[in-house]
């Protein structure tokens, strides 16, 4: 027996197996596609009908072996495309049952090696009903593959339907085979090397991340959450119709549209990038070739909010057509460089958009089909937007599947909802500024404007700062109450050091109604000093150590204090008060005064820079209020 050849893995085919070391237990890329059939059926023609497909596309034949962390693949001639039948004619409810068990197997990993990496199975719910589901893993099959596949099964099928053998093209039988070695030709190639140039041109290092929350996790796949925006059908025609008046096509808009939003949403990034799955089928017969081809441009987007929708989007056509000149670059080699650079294992971008139109037109003799699309309940990005269009007779979905760790099911309703708020404003003025575009519907609008800023709380007004701190003291007395690089205090040891240099502040002479300056670090010195001043009564008042000397007089002079609070040998050089070091240790306090809300509680100066610094007296009433009155 002639033993097979074996192949190495095509570039893509080896991002998506190193991937998968890393989850080996998950079914993060699995893909595929249900048909549901109303009519009849000849399922040995339709067995025969995809028996003459496997036997046409190499891929569907591929078998995969690894030796010592090496793995390559062969084609097994053997494989001949078995029908999994389910008879489930006589189970109650065999629609939702068939569908239930069809979204379990789709959810099943594959084991990689030494068998075929596809399966199909049918499902007869009754004579004239039934489930057709297709699932692969990406290693052989890509989106379009799916599509060309199941077309290429229907056309057999309707052709043994009449009585005539299938039409098989002799090209493909070495199809994919011929995909890997012009893959290694080009990894070979000064292309290649241009390419490389290309990219780190575009990204000389990784972007900071866009969800901050994303950092430890990213890669890792997870069970995804998902959110439908049913985009309908006229929307969508209206999108597509507007998009060629721009040279561009759905998928600029969208990108445009997206890198905007999350931009806004976000930090406010000048650059935004959005993966965007490509076809990689260079050539005719890799058009009709069904196998792995695909792969994912890292899609650098400009943010410009001055920018009309219309000019953002002929930009990202612009950026898309140069990038494309180079998409057969490896994103896992151009991520491996990056992440050498920057020494940590960064991302190039946390959104995928994945545009799907495929024709619908799988049709098996009279009997009627209709796609229904599934995913495998992981994701690899915290956010992967697909667009799904098989059929013009359904519905166009945006299907937004997310990290639930990154967000809730409310975070990603109203970001759907923001979505598309902006789009019909985009749509309705695509040549005025993004910028004039409001993020928020009608109903943020009136929360923002008349909840957020709706002063309702009620607040203790009279109850003086450092009183309502002692409540806190003696609710929680042993709680972390501050923190720096060298100790910690809990509540109960931060008013024991206020209220002793409190009592050494009285003895100093200060009193209920003094002003006192202060001349110090952040840092627990601060803190303490602060409220030290508050319990015997008096107005803190805060002077900038890296103003001038002459500054730091003038608010001296002005606040009339006649004492300036330092720690150690940290202070300035200032004449005419007293220095009272806070560094020092102190005896227990004497009972402090009584201090009403209306007092003042600190006196606050300005620069200075536009004339003499003014200073403003802030009541302890007016800090209560701001903080509890306002449903922050």
């Amino acid at each position: 027996m002639v033993e097979a050849q074996c192949y190495s893995l095509s570039s893509t085919q080896q991002s998506v197996w190193l991937d998968q070391q890393l989850s080996p237990d998950t079914p993060s890329y699995n893909i595929g596609v249900t048909v549901e059939i109303h009519g009849a059926v000849d399922l040995a023609l339709f067995t025969a009908a995809l028996r003459a497909v496997v036997a046409q596309h190499d891929a569907l034949r591929l078998v995969f072996s690894e030796h010592a962390g090496h793995v390559t693949q062969r084609v097994d001639d053997t494989v001949q495309g078995a029908l999994a039948y389910y008879d489930w004619r006589a189970e109650p409810l065999a629609r939702d049952g068939a569908l239930a068990h069809i979204t379990q197997l789709n959810r099943t990993p594959f084991t990689l090696y030494d068998q075929p990496l596809w399966s199909m199975e049918w499902f007869q719910l009754s004579d004239t009903h039934a489930l057709w589901n297709s699932r692969y893993h990406h290693l052989i099959c890509d989106g379009t593959s799916v599509g060309l596949i199941g077309q290429a099964v229907s056309a057999a099928y309707n052709q043994l339907l009449q009585g005539q053998p299938p039409i098989l093209d002799a090209e493909l039988a070495q199809g994919y085979r011929d995909f890997v070695a012009r893959d290694q030709a080009f990894l070979d190639s000064t292309r290649y090397a241009k390419a490389r140039d290309y990219w780190l041109e575009q990204f000389p290092a990784l972007p900071a991340p866009l969800f901050q929350q994303a950092r430890a996790n990213f890669g890792e796949p997870v069970p995804s959450a998902q959110a439908i925006w049913t985009l309908g059908g006229e929307r969508l025609e209206r999108l597509s119709q507007w998009a060629k008046t721009q040279g561009a096509t759905l998928s600029h808009s969208l990108s445009a549209l997206l890198a905007y939003y999350f931009s806004r949403m976000t930090d406010q990034r000048e650059q935004l990038v959005i993966g965007l799955p490509v076809h990689n089928r260079s050539n005719p017969l890799q058009k009709r070739t069904a196998g792995m081809f695909s792969s994912v441009l890292p899609l650098a987007v400009q943010v410009d909010p001055t920018l009309s929708f219309a000019h953002a989007v002929q930009q990202v056509a612009s950026q898309t057509l140069r990038s494309y000149r180079h998409q057969r670059y490896p994103l896992q080699t151009l991520h491996r460089e990056l992440r050498a650079r920057a020494g940590h294992p960064g991302h190039l971008f946390e959104v995928m958009l994945s545009v799907e139109r495929y024709p619908g037109d799988v049709h098996l003799g009279p009997a009627r089909c209709a796609l229904r699309t599934w995913h495998n309940g992981h994701e690899r990005y915290p956010l992967a937007i697909y667009l799904r269009h098989y059929e013009e007779k359904t519905e166009p979905l945006l299907e937004f599947n997310y990290d639930p760790r990154l967000f809730s099911a409310d975070d990603m309703a109203a970001h759907l909802r923001r979505l598309q708020h902006l789009t019909e404003q985009l749509l309705a003025a695509p040549d005025r500024p993004l910028a004039e575009a409001s993020l928020l519907d009608a109903a943020e609008q009136q929360q923002v404007l008349h909840g957020f800023n709706a002063s309702v709380r009620d607040y203790p007004a009279d109850e003086a700062l450092h009183s309502l701190f002692e409540a806190q003291v003696r609710r929680r007395p042993d709680a972390t109450a501050l923190l720096d690089a060298e100790q910690s205090l809990s509540y109960r040891q931060l008013d024991r050091r206020a209220e002793r240099l409190s009592g050494h502040l009285a003895a100093c002479g200060i009193n209920a109604g003094d002003h006192v300056a202060l001349a110090l670090p952040r840092g627990t010195a601060l803190i303490v000093a602060v409220l030290a001043i508050l319990k015997r009564g008096a107005a803190y008042v805060p002077i900038d150590r890296d103003a001038p000397l002459a500054h730091q007089a003038r608010v001296l002079a002005d606040c009339g204090s006649d004492w300036l609070l330092v720690e150690g040998d940290d202070r300035p050089a200032v004449q005419g008060v007293q220095l009272i070091d806070v560094a020092g240790s102190f005896e227990d306090a004497p009972n402090p005064p009584l201090t009403r809300a209306g007092a003042v509680a600190y006196v606050m100066y300005t620069s200075g820079s536009t004339g003499v610094p003014k200073g403003v007296q802030i009541p302890h009433r007016a800090v209560t209020r701001l903080v509890r009155n306002n449903g922050f």
